[in-house]
């Protein structure tokens, strides 16, 4: 004689739509992304000429390293002098791969280098998220108005 099995139909669970997602707590520490990084050339790492490449790497993982160490309270309380900036997503002239952030929705500009090295990191935060999506480089101060 064989078994049979029986198959048990479980209801699927309720969501509630008016549920609000929570807000990201500032304790919380960065993790990176580079899903939505630019196609542009001019925007990323690998258009650097090759004799500072290798140098440019080194000093964004130290940066990445930095951040990912740190809560979004220091984070966010950096003043502009120190390398950290929100800039409005329509002040970029950088098109990030596959998303299309709101209009509210920010870039944050993290300086790092040292030396002739002075670039910048471009990335989005979005509100319940702690990840930070790396969208493009700013290699040539090009990518945004930096001002006078």
């Amino acid at each position: 004689m064989k078994n049979k099995k029986i198959r048990v139909e479980r209801p699927l669970p309720k969501i509630n739509a008016d549920k609000k997602v929570p807000e990201l707590e500032t304790g919380d520490s960065p993790s990176f992304s580079f899903i939505h990084l630019t196609r542009s050339g001019k925007f990323r790492l690998e258009s650097l000429d090759p004799a500072v490449y290798r140098e440019a790497c080194a000093l964004f993982y130290e940066k990445m390293n930095q951040l990912s160490s740190e809560s979004w309270t220091n984070i966010l309380a950096q003043p502009k002098s120190e390398g950290t900036e929100k800039i409005d997503f329509r002040e970029i002239r950088i098109s990030p791969s596959g998303i299309r952030p709101a209009k509210d929705e920010g870039v944050w500009s993290f300086r790092f280098g040292k030396g002739k090295i002075d670039y910048r990191i471009l990335a989005i935060r979005k509100k319940a998220d702690p990840t930070l999506y790396v969208i493009g480089f700013d290699l040539a101060h090009n990518a945004y108005d930096h001002g006078s």
